[in-house]
């Protein structure tokens, strides 16, 4: 049977679908990575999250592993190279947490352009400082980099705050809609005020 270790916290669904579609589970989101070095080959399948990184060594010890599979976007902590070099296919889930990125890039926005974090912290301490004075967003342009599924996400809540929204993505064109402008990088840099990044982490 094949086997598939969830090494990691994850939703109940995903052990829930995958043992109805006929594969064994073990779900152990306690486990060290020593316990997991002893455990991996013996199973087909990994899930993992951010916790663990899956580097050549971790996948030389992985003889009967077949597939890695991250419960987000990044894969930055596996060593997808080598992985699908020995025949293990890489798998995430990058749709998964677009919304809550959206909105906490948001939150992030305007936590700095109204100093949101050095007032609150000023006033725990008994300042009352009537020169933190924030800036609005409104009428501002502001430039992403990189329009996949996060910086998609930002840009449409965005919509709301009467901004300018300009996108530029290397992979992708013709991406211009309702909520972004698609430009080059030259007219990003020399029009945007804000930027926000939505990029894989590389080297």
């Amino acid at each position: 049977m094949f086997k598939i270790l969830i090494a990691e916290p994850t939703h109940e669904i995903l052990q829930k679908r995958l043992s109805e579609a006929g594969f064994f589970c073990s779900y152990e989101p306690k486990l060290t990575f020593s316990e997991l070095q002893k455990k991996i080959p013996d199973y087909n399948g990994l899930v993992i999250r951010s916790k663990f990184k899956i580097d050549s060594n971790f996948i030389k010890q992985a003889v009967n592993l077949k597939f890695i599979a991250r419960a987000g976007a990044g894969m930055e902590n596996i060593d997808t190279v080598y992985a699908e070099s020995k025949g293990i296919k890489c798998l995430n889930s990058p749709e998964g947490n677009k919304d809550s990125v959206g909105e906490h890039a948001m939150g992030m926005l305007l936590t700095l352009m109204h100093k949101i974090k050095i007032s609150d912290a000023e006033i725990r301490k008994g300042i009352w400082n009537r020169q933190n004075i924030g800036t609005e967003i409104q009428g501002k342009t502001i430039g992403i980099i990189g329009y996949g599924n996060m910086g998609s996400a930002f840009a449409q809540r965005l919509k709301g705050f009467s901004v300018n929204v300009i996108a530029y993505d290397k992979y992708k064109t013709d991406f211009s809609d309702d909520y972004v402008k698609e430009v080059n990088l030259e007219s990003l840099f020399q029009e945007t005020v804000i930027l926000s990044v939505h990029v894989p982490l590389t080297e």
